[in-house]
């Protein structure tokens, strides 16, 4: 399952067999410039992934951020041993896609 508002993203799947893994985590995100690489967004990923706490930060400059999924999973990745596969319903991650869009062809001064 995955519910989306601008600026979060919630994502929850329970294991449906041994080979496959329980996660819930929400992803917060907002437009930011970094220093050395400039105009982009900002993740923070928390919940827990098979149980165990996940508290994890990354960037990504403008020109990544419709990758947001796969940073996300090896993210997710470190916290199982099993292969992660990302719930994303396709009209959360369009809202998502769309709103990371927005942020960062937004002027640095008008943010979210």
């Amino acid at each position: 399952m995955a519910q989306w508002s601008p600026g979060c993203l919630e994502i929850q799947h329970e294991a449906l067999n041994a080979q496959d893994i329980s996660y819930d985590v929400t992803v917060n995100y907002e437009a930011t410039t970094d220093p050395t690489e400039g105009r982009g967004v900002q993740f923070r990923m928390i919940g827990a992934v098979e149980g165990k706490p996940v508290d994890e930060r990354f960037f990504l400059p403008a020109d990544h951020v419709a990758d947001f999924e796969r940073p996300l999973t090896r993210k997710m990745q470190a916290y199982s041993s099993h292969t992660v596969s990302l719930s994303i319903v396709n009209v959360a991650k369009d809202h998502v896609l769309a709103h990371l869009r927005e942020l960062v062809d937004a002027p640095a001064s008008q943010g979210q």
